[in-house]
């Protein structure tokens, strides 16, 4: 009833694939300068990677539904107030594909991998959140909340993990953190977040 092609596949295949059932093409973030190739090629839509459930779910249901797919933009909103954001995530891609989401959106982003790191540069410099995860080396998310909260700091702290339950969450909460974000995040999930919890904070 419908394809899901990654895009590195042969442009006549996807182009074959694509004249036999709706087709959403999976692209890396980098390649979302080729979208209109695609569409040329006859792709109804994309999927970004790290793909999230609940994305595959919406794109899938709106591609066999016969819904046309809006093309996204990663021009940032215009009331988007610039925020300086922390990301702590010893996982560089991770880190890499947050920051460039966030800093499409006007923000100005700094990361760093080891909560240890994360102490030394809400020392020296003002952040106004932090995207936290919690496994890191050396010192991980928990106690680096801990030590933060120790010291004084107010500004929010958003656990961010790719394994999310009541017990995960009530630890993080316990070590100080505002909230608890299950990965992969997408551009719109950090969008989301960040303006809940930096809007209207003095």
């Amino acid at each position: 009833d419908g394809w899901i092609v990654d895009a590195r596949l042969a442009a006549s295949s996807i182009g074959h694939l694509a004249g036999t059932a709706p087709c959403l093409v999976l692209l890396r973030p980098e390649d979302r300068s080729q979208i209109s190739r695609f569409r040329e090629q006859g792709a109804t839509g994309y999927l970004l990677r790290p793909i999230r459930a609940a994305s595959v779910r919406e794109q899938v249901r709106d591609l066999l539904r016969g819904n046309h797919i809006p093309e996204t933009t990663s021009e940032p909103p215009a009331e988007t107030t610039p925020r300086r954001i922390l990301v702590a995530d010893d996982n560089p891609i991770n880190a890499l594909l947050a920051t460039r989401a966030l800093e499409r959106d006007g923000h100005i982003c700094s990361s760093v991998q080891t909560g240890g790191e994360a102490l030394d540069a809400v020392g020296k410099a003002p952040f106004d959140i932090i995207l936290m995860d919690l496994r890191m080396p050396v010192m991980d998310g928990f106690s680096a909340a801990r030590a933060l909260r120790a010291r004084g700091e107010k500004l929010p702290i958003i656990a961010v993990s790719a394994e999310v339950n009541p017990d995960i969450e009530r630890d993080a909460i316990d070590a100080g953190m505002n909230a608890i974000a299950a990965k992969p995040l997408d551009a719109a999930g950090l969008r989301s977040i960040v303006e809940r919890w930096t809007t209207n904070r003095s």
